[in-house]
């Protein structure tokens, strides 16, 4: 309807000119062997995708890539989309280009590329050029405007058009030698009036793999001025976002989603507009340069925490204006190099777990110098069942009056959480912590089964106690297990934490059957297990927490076996929506009922579990069932299999 109202009466385009645009070619043979002065963009093969730890980056052999001799942007190809947006064509990973290969990847998530509360239902994506020329190499990725299907029910109070008749682009341009990406939106238009669109929304997926840092505030998710943001990976290369126009404005950040306003702008009439919507800036490998780099040090060396000495963190404080200027971790030896305004007074805030911050003044031009931290003690514990060495939860309490300093939380440092020093979920194999000197309460946990065991300790400098957890049952559960039918890990949009992490955590509070619920995707723990050789203590069942965004709620399902080839590794469908195989495919909100019945009739013959039911946009208070009559008031919503069950 809103495609016809923007034509004539019989139907046609009052713009004969406007239409698609153009589509490019396969692009460059050799796309990351850009030399110095050069830029180049073409598909990557198989053997060109460097391997990502977490195993979160969705790219695949075959998506496009922009590189030049610093930096590299991937561009997913045509097709279905895995995660929130389902339409390809969007950048789904970076990283830096060293001796011609794409290393250092960031533990990418989404970024959503928005008109109003539309994108594109890409149909084609292809390299318009591939550098040879020797100006900037670009991607396009055409189509026309569509609602983003997931949360069209939330932004369509925010955008009332949808834009279904513009034919659109995206392009990506990478010039040589640049270390930032430059994303424009080109509209071509068939109406015969302008329209305004009044602001343009940036929006963000799963930032809590990547903490958001905005300049002379730190991490801080509250966007309102800020010119930039940038998404911080410490194990890898971070990157920055920049608006097209203007600043950041009312931002809005809920469970890893954050999104901001900027500017809008005009929809022309019976013609084309190109804008740039943003700029993405990937930060290549640093080298020292003078007036821009200080260089510190520690006395003491710093290892991985648990395995040695905790690593410390520096952060930078403009000392005059107390601006949030940056951070660094420390390197193996202690030292680190810190790039702050060459002009500026600076105060070193560093930081280690459970100690009172060290400053240090470092004037205009000058190094640091050395920074010395108390020497630290250690404490190991294992935990045991009778004679057997068991997992647990090991916590570490002040005690005999210490207290442990807080931390601004634009530091962007890990929570202490209830006071805790150390909450730290061991193997089998215990748990060696390197603490300050002092008194401890040591507590050692497994779950509901086991009394708690405590010891307060006494730990001085270079020295080390130990303790020997012995675990009392109270509960006898032979022939029971303990499930957790909801755990989520940084595959959840609202999740930062690690699969890994999870496993440690459920195995050492005694839950034998961890079962992987992420948001929107299908996977279990069978590879973290056996990673961490746990085997003995859990078994991976695989399932998906079913999101109807805001609409009629979360459902666990499971067992459900992942599919690799699938998208989202073969998550249920709640909505239909038009694809680059069927663009006449209608944007539809299915009924609960039918996806349900959907669900059960996999070959898993899984379960629905109807998750927090109550309060909000939930199932229960979606059809309106009473749990004193058991009516419902949408009896076309309400679902027989859980009527029987109830």
């Amino acid at each position: 309807m809103l495609a016809l109202a923007s034509c004539g009466d019989d139907g046609e385009s009052t713009c004969p000119t406007a239409g698609p645009f153009d589509v490019g070619t396969e692009g460059h043979a050799e796309p990351l062997a850009s030399a110095a002065g050069e830029a180049r963009a073409g598909r990557l093969r198989a053997d060109q995708l460097p391997v990502v730890p977490s195993g979160l980056i969705t790219w695949q052999a075959g998506d496009f890539v922009l590189a030049n001799a610093k930096v590299a942007l991937v561009i997913e190809d045509v097709g279905d989309s895995d995660l929130y947006d389902p339409w390809g064509g969007r950048p789904v990973g970076l990283g830096r280009i060293e001796n011609g290969q794409l290393v250092s990847p960031n533990n990418f998530g989404e970024l959503l590329l928005l008109t109003g509360r539309s994108t594109l239902v890409t149909d084609s994506v292809s390299v318009i050029s591939d550098g040879s020329d020797g100006g900037p190499a670009i991607v396009r990725a055409r189509g026309k405007l569509h609602p983003l299907p997931f949360f069209d029910a939330l932004t369509a109070a925010i955008y009332a058009e949808a834009w279904l008749d513009i034919d659109a682009a995206i392009d990506y341009e990478l010039a040589p030698d640049a270390e930032h990406v430059d994303v424009r939106f080109r509209f071509s238009s068939p109406r015969a009036e302008a329209k305004d669109l009044p602001s343009v929304m940036h929006a963000f997926m799963f930032t809590k793999r990547t903490p958001v840092f905005q300049p002379g505030r730190g991490f801080d998710e509250g966007l309102s001025g800020a010119p930039w943001i940038a998404l911080v990976d410490d194990a890898a290369t971070s990157w920055a976002y920049l608006p097209g126009e203007g600043q950041f404005g009312t931002s809005l950040a809920a469970s890893g989603f954050l999104g901001s306003f900027s500017p809008g702008f005009t929809m022309p009439a019976c013609g084309e507009l190109d804008r740039l919507h943003a700029k993405l800036v990937i930060a290549p490998r640093r080298r020292r340069r003078a007036g821009r780099g200080r260089t510190c040090t520690r006395r003491d060396p710093a290892r991985d925490h648990g395995h040695g000495e905790p690593r410390g963190r520096a952060h930078a404080i403009d000392s005059a204006s107390g601006a949030y200027l940056s951070r660094v971790s420390t390197a193996p030896d202690g030292s680190f190099t810190v790039h702050v305004p060459a002009a500026a007074d600076v105060r070193l805030d560093v930081v280690r777990r459970g100690e009172p911050i060290v400053q240090k003044q470092v004037g205009t031009g000058t190094d640091a110098g050395a920074i010395a931290l108390g020497a630290l003690g250690t404490i190991q514990v294992v935990a045991r069942d009778g004679g057997t060495a068991v997992p647990a939860r090991i916590q570490l309490v002040p005690a005999a009056g210490q207290t442990l300093p807080e931390i601004p939380p634009n530091y962007g440092e890990p929570k202490i959480a209830g006071g805790r020093l150390v909450i730290d979920y061991a193997t089998a194999t215990g748990s060696t912590l390197r603490v300050p000197p002092g008194a401890w309460e040591v507590i050692v946990s497994r779950g509901f089964e086991f009394e708690l065991f405590r010891q307060t300790v006494t730990v001085a400098a270079n020295a080390t106690v130990t303790v020997d957890a012995q675990l009392d049952r109270a509960v006898p559960t032979i022939g029971e297990q303990c499930a957790d039918f909801h755990v989520h890990t940084w595959r959840s949009n609202d999740s930062g934490d690690n699969g890994v992490d999870k496993v440690r955590q459920a195995v050492a509070d005694g839950v034998e059957l961890p079962v992987r619920s992420d948001h929107e995707w299908i996977a279990d723990f069978s590879a973290e297990i056996a990673q961490l050789g746990v085997g003995a203590f859990a078994t991976a069942i695989g399932s998906i927490e079913l999101t109807s965004m805001e609409i009629w709620g979360h459902m666990g399902v499971f067992p459900l076996v992942p599919d690799p080839t699938a998208v989202n590794n073969g998550a249920p469908k709640w909505q239909t929506f038009p694809t680059a195989d069927s663009p006449g495919t209608p944007f539809e909100l299915l009924s609960p009922p039918a996806v349900f019945d959907a669900v059960r009739a996999r070959p898993e013959a899984p379960i629905v579990i109807i998750n927090h039911p109550r309060g909000g946009a939930n199932y229960y208070d979606y059809v309106g069932y009473d749990p004193v009559t058991g009516l419902v008031s949408s009896v076309a919503d309400w679902d027989l299999v859980l009527s029987s069950r109830c």
